[in-house]
């Protein structure tokens, strides 16, 4: 039985947490590495690459995607960024990202930073930032990995804030708890 199969009720509730919430916290180290491997696993992900980083963000353990993620999905579902637009209003700096899949289908997100009061490096800091959560999401709401995600593999992000933490629906999550099982 692997480490994420047996279950009592405590570790019940660290899985539905898991799950439902996005926080790994719950979870014993064997346990967040056999969800991560999961993970990329039915992702197509290298573990190897390091794809995941574990963030802490309001008080929860989570999964973030960091570039080799995203560079990954982009080269397995052959994603493109397509076009990319910039405006500032009010102190705040957007970037809007448009994508193109393999497929001809086009999807498009933003990434917004406060900028209000920089210049010089830490400005080009924050606009770089916004140009890359644009893309980031972008990308992985074209593959169903961010935001916006009904579109193509079954797979949604909770978004609960700028760093967009990482939580899979649920039942692709039981899947990956019971092995791959089908229910």
């Amino acid at each position: 039985m692997n480490a994420l199969t047996n279950t009592n009720g405590q570790q019940s509730a660290a899985i539905e947490a898991a799950i439902v919430q996005g926080d790994l916290s719950g979870l014993t180290p064997p346990e967040r590495v056999a969800y991560y491997m999961k993970v990329c696993e039915s992702l197509g992900l290298n573990p190897l690459t390091k794809p995941f980083d574990y963030l802490k963000l309001n008080g929860k353990l989570q999964l973030y995607a960091l570039r080799g993620c995203t560079d990954q999905l982009r080269k397995i579902n052959g994603i493109s960024v397509t076009a990319l637009t910039e405006a500032t209003e009010d102190g705040v700096h957007t970037v809007t990202a448009e994508v193109r899949g393999s497929d001809g289908r086009t999807d498009q997100d933003k990434g917004c930073v406060t900028i209000k009061g920089l210049q010089g490096e830490a400005l080009a800091n924050a606009k770089m930032k916004a140009t890359t959560k644009a893309k980031r999401r972008a990308e992985r709401q074209r593959k169903d990995v961010r935001r916006v995600s009904s579109s193509v593999a079954g797979f949604r992000v909770d978004f609960s804030s700028t760093c967009s933490g990482f939580s899979i629906c649920a039942q692709s999550a039981l899947e990956l708890w019971k092995g791959g099982e089908s229910s």
